[in-house]
């Protein structure tokens, strides 16, 4: 395990490899909360070697959560996915405006000051 990342198992002669001494304390706790079997690994190593980034997500509070759920929805892990924004109803291309999506009404215009209102065009 000299030259591979003992997190995910790629080579230290891509990305940032740093050797984590200290590191081992937070790295122990992260195990045990992920119940991945590399306790035993850490418990018997005085340093290892791991990317940096590897390590920042594998101390993570929230991707142990996700790991977590991940693994009582037998899922694989995969990162976050945002879901798009959708509208639920039809456009009225009528009523609002095409460009703001506010409602272009004159009569809601009117009760504006005559310096602030918007000019309504009817087609």
């Amino acid at each position: 395990m000299a030259d591979l990342c003992f997190i995910y198992n790629e080579s230290l002669s891509q990305g940032d490899p740093v050797n984590v001494v200290r590191g081992l304390k937070t790295l122990r706790p992260a195990s045990i909360e992920r119940n991945d079997g590399y306790i035993n690994f850490l418990n018997s190593s005085t340093s290892v070697n791991v990317h940096t980034e590897c390590r920042k997500v594998y101390i993570s509070k929230n991707y142990i959560a996700a790991s977590k759920r991940c693994i009582e929805n037998s899922e694989p892990l995969s990162p976050p996915i945002v879901p798009r924004k959708r509208r639920n109803e039809v456009f009225d291309f009528k009523k609002p405006c095409l460009f703001c999506d506010q409602v272009a009404e004159e009569a809601a215009e009117t009760k504006k000051k005559e310096k602030y209102r918007d000019e309504v065009q009817d087609q």
